[in-house]
């Protein structure tokens, strides 16, 4: 019995290709580029890969989009294996892939897509203010320890590090944060604001009055940027507070404060009758005074 062999176009022009003494066209890609690294400074990165050691490569070619399955080139020749990538936006999530390209033409298939997300001090620093406003303050603290690691020296960084320190009860640490931000030179009433807190905490009531007073004088209707419920008022309780603490030489400080907070509280020193706070007549005007500041921290307390 006999077969009949069919004959393939691809055959055919191998014939031809041998009868005019040719060579078949080279149509087998080179292998897959592997190793791509990424390493990001600020809002550029390098983009690393290792050698293709195919015989005939010609060059490799850079794909990048933001979406991993929309990726496009700029066609440019890479006879390296690196490319730096200029002016990307802080915070977008960028996806890149590297293919090689043979003398005849042939394009391999893509490499492993890597994304990187480039940012900056300034960028972190966002991120933890937003954790720290979502009451997260160990995200806070992980995104200012991020910002610190990109620029040292950006003063916002510290000061959230110093007031997440100071809500999670590291006060020693959150002084040296915000004494650090000061002295990179963030003097905004934040920082004051902030070391008053920590001062107060610390039992450094002189130090807190201070940094209050001085909060207060720069601005009087004084809210803190990153949470509205801390103003003016806690600030003033805080004075109240440490002054109360200094002993009874300073309960005229005390007292004008406590006016300032509630103006018709109706305290007087030399009045027995007038010591009643919340419709309770106290025996002593230290007594009566310590009451109200108990009350308003209740009512202020931020």
């Amino acid at each position: 019995m006999s077969r009949t062999r069919s004959i393939g176009p691809a055959f055919v022009l191998s014939l031809l290709l041998t009868a005019c003494g040719g060579n078949a066209p080279d149509t087998t890609p080179p292998e897959a580029v592997r190793g791509v690294e990424i390493t990001a400074t600020g809002s550029s990165i390098r983009v690393r890969w290792l050698p293709n050691y195919a015989v005939d490569l010609s060059h490799y070619l850079l794909y990048q989009g933001t979406r991993p399955d929309s990726l496009w080139t700029g066609g440019h020749r890479i006879t390296s294996t690196w490319r730096d990538v200029y002016s990307l936006t802080i915070g977008t999530r960028y996806h890149f892939g590297i293919t090689a390209v043979d003398e005849a033409g042939n394009e391999s298939v893509m490499s492993e897509v890597v994304e990187v997300t480039p940012v900056n001090a300034a960028w972190e620093t966002q991120l933890g203010w937003t954790a720290f406003q979502a009451e997260d303050y160990s995200g806070a603290l992980y995104h200012f320890y991020l910002a610190r690691e990109l620029d040292p020296d950006h003063a916002p960084a510290y000061l959230g590090e110093g007031w997440s320190r100071a809500y999670v009860g590291l006060l020693n640490s959150a002084r040296t944060s915000l004494e650090q931000a000061q002295s990179l030179g963030l003097a905004t009433q934040d920082a004051r604001a902030g070391l008053a807190v920590v001062l107060k905490l610390l039992g450094e009531s002189n130090g807190a009055i201070a940094a209050a007073d001085t909060v207060l004088t720069y601005e009087p209707a004084y809210v803190f940027t990153w949470r509205s419920s801390i103003d003016w008022r806690d600030l003033r309780l805080l004075m109240a507070q440490c002054w109360y603490r200094l002993g009874e030489p300073f309960f005229e400080q005390v007292q004008t404060q406590v006016d300032l907070l509630d103006p018709g509280n109706g305290l007087a020193p030399q009045d027995p009758g007038s010591w009643t706070v919340d419709g309770v007549l106290y025996e002593s005007y230290a007594v009566a005074l310590l009451m109200e500041l108990m009350i308003l921290e209740t009512v202020i307390g931020g």
